[in-house]
């Protein structure tokens, strides 16, 4: 029998263990659920799937389970400190808290706060002491890593395959930890990537030269290709703004070797 609404798809996949509202005996977590018996195995078998099709049965991407921690630099220098927010605003009325967005018809403009910006990563204190300096993110989204370990992975294909191919993507499977609003979907912002070929890092403050040897990678884009001559090629990775320019400390700035062979 189909459901007729959420509420009883909810309790169905409850009645038959597959998911639980996560510490549910103490009020439980809104937003937040755990997996059942049924559940975790469905899990795992898509996992497994997934990772197959996409990992094992490729010769262009490879994997990567990366740390949930992320340093405060990453995304200091990605933008995500400043730009990754959610305007918020309070009703003085009923006491609830919105999405400057998503206010409710019942409560009105007079009685609403000045929005104010909501920063939707979750920070945790890092060593035994809070003072306010030694902390992390839990990461916003899983490409962070995959970037910040790009050297990683091409060294060691590199030692491992002599005819190493440039092209080729990482796949990573782990959790988003952001601090937005449950069910609704937070506006995911950050920088656009380049991968610069054969080129010195542009001037900081000017913009990023297009053409072939500079591969940028857009907001939301999966994948690009490039291609690279016989020859010892050095690519460098830099992360720029929606002006196209540079950051300050670029993060990305370590040079990878690359030998084409044919």
């Amino acid at each position: 029998m189909t459901a007729k609404n959420m509420e009883e798809l909810v309790a169905l996949c409850k009645r038959r263990g597959f998911i639980f509202q996560s510490s549910e005996i103490y009020g439980g977590l809104q937003g937040v659920y755990d997996y059942g018996p049924l559940g975790v195995e469905l899990k795992n078998n898509i996992k497994k799937s997934w990772w197959a099709s996409i990992v094992y049965d490729r010769d262009d991407v490879e994997g990567l389970d990366a740390s949930i921690l992320t340093h405060q630099e990453v995304l200091k220098y990605s933008g995500h400190e400043d730009t990754f927010t959610d305007p918020m605003v309070d009703c003085k009325s009923c006491g609830e808290r919105f999405r400057a967005d998503q206010v409710p018809d019942y409560c009105k403009e007079e009685d609403l706060t000045e929005p104010r910006q909501f920063n939707l990563m979750f920070k945790t204190n890092v060593g035994p002491v809070d003072d306010g300096e030694n902390f992390a993110y839990l990461r916003p989204e899983t490409a962070q890593q995959i970037f910040t370990n790009f050297k990683n992975i091409t060294d060691g294909l590199i030692s491992n395959d002599n005819n190493l191919l440039i092209e080729f993507g990482s796949e990573n499977i782990n959790i988003l930890p952001i601090t937005k609003m449950p069910d609704k979907n937070a506006k995911c912002v950050s920088g656009h990537h380049h991968l610069i070929v054969d080129s010195e890092l542009p001037n900081l403050k000017r913009p990023i030269p297009s053409g072939k040897n500079y591969l940028h990678f857009g907001k939301g884009q999966e994948e690009a290709s490039i291609f690279l001559e016989e020859g010892t090629h050095t690519l460098q990775l830099l992360l720029g703004d929606y002006s196209h320019t540079p950051h300050d400390q670029p993060v990305y700035s370590e040079k990878i070797l690359i030998k084409v062979i044919n």
